[in-house]
């Protein structure tokens, strides 16, 4: 029985979207298999300009759109960056002005504004040969398209979701401080960098005329509610891994305020 090969592809981009079982597929996985289904490059940027994700087909041999690919973001003056102020879909003739790599002998380009929540998230660019992309085939990017904002306003939803679970958890973990203990972390938070720092409790202890328990007992309230981890270096000292950045910005916060009523 023959069925609509829109229809298909459709279905076939939908399942990658939208039909799984445990984890959510990645953003550059989903760009992978709507590259695939629609057979064209692609490459999504969100509203600065800055790169999503992108797949390119062994039939198109661009250097142009490889190279973008190779920048994380569009320079200012970059011809590009106009596409970010589009509204609506734009093909091909309607893009010569703004981009004089198009092509138009050799290729076919659309451009795809991401509309969510009441803005502009971002633009999906589809290239492919000449020819290759067919009113079907414009449909299934548009369908993409709608797809990759949806995903995109679900990062963002999960995001907000998690930066408010890890201030609750700091906020948490800062009250079960001691006054000293504020101290012996207000100290820590100076020593990292880059996420990470190795600190020599008994130096920090005797610095501040605590007890070395003290910054031990704190570095334990922390290394519970997930902000840091640590390992011991024996004579070296304690090796801190920050895993919660944004709760630890909010223990910061919080620890000024504090010496700054006091």
């Amino acid at each position: 029985m023959s069925t609509d090969p829109l229809l298909d592809n459709i279905r076939k981009i939908n399942r990658v979207f939208l039909d799984y079982e445990e984890e959510s597929p990645s953003l550059e996985q989903c760009i992978q298999a709507l590259s695939e289904v629609i057979d064209a490059s692609l490459i999504l940027y969100d509203q600065t300009g800055r790169l999503l994700g992108g797949s390119i087909i062994g039939a198109d041999s661009s250097k142009w759109f490889a190279s973008l690919l190779k920048q994380e973001s569009l320079g200012e003056d970059a011809p590009e960056k106009e596409l970010l102020e589009l509204s609506q879909a734009k093909a091909n003739q309607g893009l010569s002005e703004l981009l004089p790599d198009l092509e138009p002998e050799k290729s076919f380009i659309t451009v795809e504004p991401l509309n969510g929540g009441g803005r502009q998230l971002g633009v999906l660019l589809a290239k492919a040969p000449k020819n290759k992309l067919e009113n079907n085939s414009l449909a299934l990017v548009g369908v993409g398209a709608a797809l990759l904002t949806m995903h995109l306003l679900q990062v963002e939803l999960y995001d907000r979701q998690e930066e408010e679970r890890n201030k609750a958890l700091a906020t948490v973990a800062f009250e079960s401080l001691s006054y000293s203990e504020v101290e012996a972390i207000q100290e820590v938070l100076k020593k990292v960098k880059n996420n990470e720092s190795v600190i020599v409790a008994s130096k920090i202890a005797d610095s501040l005329g605590i007890t070395r328990s003290v910054i031990v007992n704190a570095l334990r309230k922390f290394e519970s509610a997930g902000i840091i981890e640590s390992r011991s270096l024996g004579m070296k000292g304690t090796f801190i891994r920050v895993k919660n950045m944004k709760a630890l910005d909010e223990i910061a916060s919080q620890t000024s305020r504090v010496h700054g009523m006091r």
